[in-house]
């Protein structure tokens, strides 16, 4: 139509926050009727860290705080890494005054980022949106930074 943008499917942001808070959950289940072909396997572990903060970067996203749930995930052959696969997270948009993600790191790259959380060498994240649609977009690049270091 005349007149009417089309949506840029493709459009990208980022976001800085200070890390002010941030906690971990662990845990290791073991299913004792499992059964060949059950959906769940016989046992597993689930682990996620939760970080949250203020905001420190002007955004499309008009708040300001974040929430980001880590998790490790089984694709620790970067080599391999799938073509269609975009980003490695997404952010949900915002809940309760957040702004709300989850992403996906190799096992041994999460092991690093917690214990320099542990450490308390991590005072800053960056965080790298792409294919923006409806208050959403999928993590392309996550790193930490300096919460104070003016935006560039």
């Amino acid at each position: 139509m005349p007149g009417r943008k089309a949506k840029d499917k493709r459009a990208s942001d980022y976001f800085r926050f200070a890390v002010e808070a941030w906690g971990f959950d662990y845990g290791f289940h073991v299913q004792p009727d499992y059964k060949e072909g059950d959906p769940l396997s016989r046992c597993w572990e689930s682990c996620e860290a939760v970080i949250s903060g203020t905001m420190r970067s002007r955004t499309r996203w008009r708040c300001g705080r974040v929430k980001l749930t880590v998790s490790p995930e089984a694709f620790d052959d970067l080599k391999n890494w799938p073509p269609a696969r975009r980003g490695f997270g997404w952010i949900d948009g915002i809940r309760a005054g957040a702004l709300t993600g989850r992403l996906w790191l190799p096992t041994q790259s999460f092991q690093t980022l917690l214990a320099a959380m542990a450490a308390t060498k991590v005072r800053g994240l960056y965080v790298g949106v792409g294919d923006i649609e409806r208050g959403g977009g999928k993590i392309t690049a996550f790193f930490t930074v300096d919460p104070d270091e003016p935006d560039e």
